[in-house]
């Protein structure tokens, strides 16, 4: 007899010599595709009913309030590896497709210096320019935090807006005082979000610089940077509302729409 050994709904082995199936990796199918008597087991993201949906954010009650934005890039010489893609440009190019009129942005790109692309502003156009130009700009090759930070920081002025900076870095600044750092940010009412991306980064220095409502991530690949930002944006200037569906392939999938359209 030919065949191969493979599994029922129940677990229970047999030859099968219709279909030749194999026991194979688990998948969110409520089936037991390994042959262990368990379904489903070490998968995080599984969901029962296709079209079922479980919301996690939501639009506000009014459209989306002012805010200025200002996204803290590190240029220096560890990115060629941790990053050699440019995918923490490419993703804020993205990111910029979503800003709103109400939305202002600019760029700082830093390494042993750190340079300002430009004033604030909600001119797309613009913005993807001082992406394109943050991207090329030569400041060195160490990693200043310090530098970046308050450089962003001095670029807010004191109006009723909302301000929030944006800080990704892969490296570690010994000189970096947070403690000085986070009161100049409070002090103009900033939030502050600080990406560490790769394992050289120091979590705990990077957690100590975030302030109002800020958070720190810790971003594990390059790949990650887009979904991140877009979670940060989404936080800070509410421009979408987001939710989680169960999909036919019985996974949970986030999706999302613009508010105010």
């Amino acid at each position: 007899t030919e065949g191969y050994i493979t599994c029922s709904l129940t677990g229970e082995q047999f030859c099968d010599q219709t279909e030749a199936k194999r026991p194979s990796s688990e998948i969110c199918d409520k089936l037991d595709n390994d042959c262990d008597r368990e379904t489903d087991e070490g998968l995080t993201n599984c969901c029962d009913s296709i079209g079922v949906q479980r919301r996690h954010r939501r639009c506000p009650d009014e459209c989306i309030p002012p805010y200025d934005l200002v996204f803290v890039i590190d240029n220096s010489g560890s990115m060629a590896s941790s990053d050699p893609q440019d995918i923490r440009y490419s993703g804020l190019h993205d990111l910029v497709d979503l800003f709103s009129e109400n939305t202002q942005g600019t760029v700082v790109a830093f390494a042993t210096s750190a340079q300002i692309q430009g004033p604030l502003t909600s001119a797309k156009e613009t913005l993807h320019s001082y992406v394109r130009t943050a991207q090329n700009a030569d400041v060195g090759g160490n990693t200043d935090i310090e530098e970046g930070l308050y450089t962003a920081i001095r670029i807010f002025s004191q109006d009723e807006r909302g301000r929030a900076i944006l800080l990704l870095t892969d490296g570690e600044d010994n000189y970096l005082n947070t403690a000085a750092v986070r009161s100049s940010a409070n002090e103009r009412s900033i939030d502050l979000f600080a990406l560490g991306l790769g394992d050289g980064v120091n979590d705990d220095l990077l957690r100590d610089t975030v302030t109002g409502s800020g958070q720190y991530y810790f971003v594990a690949q390059p790949a990650d940077i887009p979904g991140v930002y877009r979670n940060i944006f989404g936080s800070v200037s509410r421009s979408e509302e987001c939710w989680e569906e169960c999909m036919p392939d019985h996974t949970w999938q986030e999706q999302c729409r613009p508010c105010c359209e």
